[in-house]
């Protein structure tokens, strides 16, 4: 999982030097951050092999329509991540990997940082992911 940032590109190199097998990258476009961004992690992570985009489309544009902006505390960090980022790499794994069948496996690395947890804590995408 990588977002464009320093922290997903050291799990990601550390991961390459300890020869862990990658099968491919995953960049979670919630189409909220600079496009740069999102531009820069193609260009970069996409050269290196399988690129998949778990892109959020409209989904932040719907939900504030619908219901009004998510607010601010640990429960609107909830929704926004579960609407910018799980449903969209869900959906990606599920698609790309699991090929809609249950009870395959995927183990997911990201460059979150362990002081991360008390401020921004990771909601669970079911048992396909953990922080290490």
């Amino acid at each position: 999982m990588v977002s464009g940032g320093k922290d997903s590109a050291a799990s990601h190199q550390v991961a390459r030097e300890l020869g862990v097998k990658i099968d491919a990258v995953i960049h979670g476009n919630t189409r909220c951050g600079i496009p740069e961004t999102s531009q820069f992690v193609r260009d970069t992570y996409g050269a290196m092999g399988e690129f998949i985009e778990a892109d959020a489309g409209t989904a932040y544009e719907a939900y504030v329509m619908r219901k009004g902006f998510f607010g601010k505390g640990i429960d609107a960090h909830g929704f926004a991540y579960r609407i910018l980022k799980a449903d969209p790499f869900r959906a990606a794994i599920s698609k790309h990997f699991r090929k809609r069948k249950r009870g395959v496996r995927v183990m997911l690395l990201n460059g979150a940082r362990k002081a991360d947890g008390s401020r921004r804590p990771l909601p669970a995408l079911g048992q396909m992911a953990f922080r290490a």
